[in-house]
């Protein structure tokens, strides 16, 4: 004679299961939770910004890290490894960052950005950064969010990338002077 019915065994299955899920749901925030304390640490240590200002997920407004991989979607087939993908990221970034400011800041930003990178690269880089800011002054011109940095987890189902950026109200003064 059985115990347990089909019934309570189903349940008992599912019931396990749903806990599984539940460890692993933990599990993944506590690692995203554990990212984000890491990149707010970065900021504070670069001298980029106050502790206080930093905010993490803030309610009611749009995650730029899922903005960021909408805006380098067009790109995606020039990336296969983590390293090519913050590559691409850092492009992304210049651009986005470059289509906040215009006129003769513009000019001046985008040049001392470029020289931050290889020779080689400046008049493909300059090229691939003007076409990402008429897609930035395109497709989301009304985002108006200073990207300060990121950082790149690479997990079984993707990339993971967590972005530190400004609120929309602390543009355009949104990271501290430095001397």
């Amino acid at each position: 004679m059985c115990l347990y019915s089909l019934h309570d065994i189903i349940f008992v299955r599912d019931f396990h299961r749903r806990v599984n899920k539940m460890k692993i749901k933990i599990k993944k925030k506590q690692k995203y939770k554990n990212i984000y304390a890491h990149l707010k640490d970065k900021l504070i240590q670069q001298n980029i910004a106050e502790p206080q200002n930093i905010l993490i997920e803030p309610k009611g407004e749009l995650k730029m890290s899922e903005v960021l991989l909408d805006f380098i979607e067009p790109y995606s087939k020039y990336w296969e490894t983590e390293e090519q993908l913050y590559k691409l990221l850092t492009v992304a970034i210049i651009a986005w960052n470059e289509a906040l400011f215009s006129g003769e800041k513009r000019k001046e930003t985008l040049e001392k950005a470029i020289k931050l990178l290889p020779t080689r690269v400046h008049d493909d880089a300059r090229l691939m950064i003007h076409e990402m800011i008429r897609r930035k002054e395109k497709y989301f011109a009304d985002i108006r969010r200073l990207i300060v940095n990121f950082e790149i987890t690479l997990t079984k189902d993707g990339p993971h990338v967590s972005v530190a950026s400004t609120l929309e109200s602390s543009y355009p003064h949104p990271l501290k002077e430095t001397r």
